[in-house]
Order: C-alpha cells, then structure tokens, then sequence
C-alpha cells in the first residue's frame, strides 16, 4: 500500500470517528424554494447530509415549519462549538425565519454498540 493511501485511509478513519446526526426544527418563508434551502444548508462545513423528516406544516400565511435530520462532521472544533457556529449559519441562510436545534446522536456510538 502507497503512502498516500496509508494517509487517506487514517484520515477516512478519523473522519468516520466523529459523525454526529443531530435534528432541528425549521420555519421558513414560503416564498423561497424549500429546495434552495436545504441545497444552501448543504453546501455548510462539515454537513454530509440535509433530510426533511416528516410532512411540512403551514404556520401562517407566510410561514411552514418542518423537522430536518443533519449528519455532519465537526470539522476543526468540538461539537458544542460546531453546532452553535452551524446554527448560526443556516439562520443566515436566505428564507430561514428559525432553526431551533432538538437532539444530537453520536453515530459511531450507536454503531459500536449494534456490534
């Protein structure tokens, strides 16, 4: 084995040590695309991967609410740090009225212990 893939094999590892599915709670203006919404929230350091959860709810005239489920890795911080930095982003994101954070999971914990 070269060591490029010695190297890229110890990072994949590490990086597999660290995923974290965490859920939220989104309102959103209805006159932005749900779609851009969660390609913008995406393309965010560290997130693998954005799921709605469940149907959407009308909460106004202007306004739908829906759970998400985010995996990510939390890159270069611990993972109070990264979820307060991430939440802090995804409410800047273009048609994001609020984001409210409601439970986190360790993956490889959860992993571990099916084993």
């Amino acid at each position: 084995m070269s060591l490029k893939n010695k190297i890229t094999d110890i990072l994949l590892e590490r990086m597999s040590d660290a995923v974290y599915k965490a859920y939220f709670r989104i309102d959103y203006r209805r006159k932005y695309r749900f779609a851009d919404i969660l390609t913008s929230i995406r393309s965010l350091r560290g997130v693998t991967i954005v799921e709605p959860q469940g149907a959407r709810t009308k909460m106004g005239e202007e306004l739908d609410r829906s759970r998400l489920e985010v995996k990510f890795v939390p890159v270069g911080e611990n993972i109070k740090e990264y979820v307060s930095a991430f939440m802090d982003d995804v409410r800047r994101v273009d048609g994001v009225s609020s984001f409210i954070f409601e439970k986190i999971v360790d993956i490889e914990k959860m992993k571990k212990t099916d084993r």
